[in-house]
Parts: structure tokens; C-alpha cells; sequence
């Protein structure tokens, strides 16, 4: 009895997943990094959180800016509520970088600084790219 339930509800999930398919967005560039190529792939999970599996080609790194930082941090802001860090976005000795994170919005700006330190609490360095996202629901 108990594995047909859980049958059941692997199936519900498996069916709400399939219900909501991914969404593709680029990230424009900026003036700061005009060679930047950012790509959101956004999906729901099974509690109706957006994922977002941010992807960086072509990013300098964040010492090579002017002024020179440490590390880029990604940030989710809705409306104009208070930002909330999602992640440090590490590049590698290609330019590239990746950052999986959830949020419960829905739509909100994706935006990215360049920071001195991974663990600020509020944005506080150069602002390097910025998108508004509006997941299909």
C-alpha cells in the first residue's frame, strides 16, 4: 500500500515537472563586460520554486576589472525589495562560470557585482550585467 502511494506521488511530481518546461533567457552585455555571454535556463521544481542554472561564457575575471575585485556575486531582486545574494559565480581559466540556485519568485532581476568578498549581505561593488526575468508559468 505504501509503494503504491509513493508510486503515485513520484508520478504527480514527475507530471508537474513535465508540465512546466524550461525557459531560456540571455542576459544582455554591458558597457563593464562587453564580451559577456550569459544564459538562465529557468524551471519550477516540485514545490513551484523557480531553478535557475546561470551560465557565464566569455567573463573576465573579476581582478582584471577596473576597479579590481574578488569575486562576482549574483544577486535576486523583486521589485524594489531588498536584493538577496544567491551565490558566488566562480570563472575558470576559460571564462567560464556556473551557478545553480531557487528562488520562490517568479519575477524578479538577475543581477551580478563584482565584489571584494564572497559574503556580502548587500550589493556594494560594480555592477557588471542586470536582467529582468519573468518565469512562464
Amino acid at each position: 500500500m505504501k509503494a503504491l502511494a509513493a508510486i503515485g506521488l513520484i508520478a504527480g511530481v514527475m507530471a508537474f515537472t513535465a508540465a512546466a518546461p524550461a525557459q531560456d533567457l540571455v542576459m544582455a552585455p554591458s558597457p563593464v563586460l562587453p564580451a559577456v555571454s550569459i544564459h538562465l535556463n529557468l524551471g519550477t521544481d516540485h514545490n513551484g520554486n523557480t531553478t535557475v542554472d546561470l551560465k557565464a561564457q566569455h567573463m573576465a575575471q573579476p581582478s582584471s576589472l577596473s576597479p579590481p575585485a574578488t569575486v562576482y556575486v549574483v544577486w535576486v531582486q523583486r521589485d524594489n525589495q531588498r536584493p538577496q545574494p544567491k551565490g558566488q559565480l566562480k570563472i575558470d581559466d576559460n571564462l567560464n562560470g556556473e551557478l545553480k540556485f531557487v528562488t520562490p519568485e517568479t519575477r524578479f532581476q538577475v543581477f551580478i557585482t563584482a565584489e571584494d568578498h564572497a559574503n556580502v549581505l548587500l550589493p556594494s561593488g560594480t555592477e557588471v550585467v542586470r536582467s529582468a526575468v519573468a518565469r512562464k508559468q
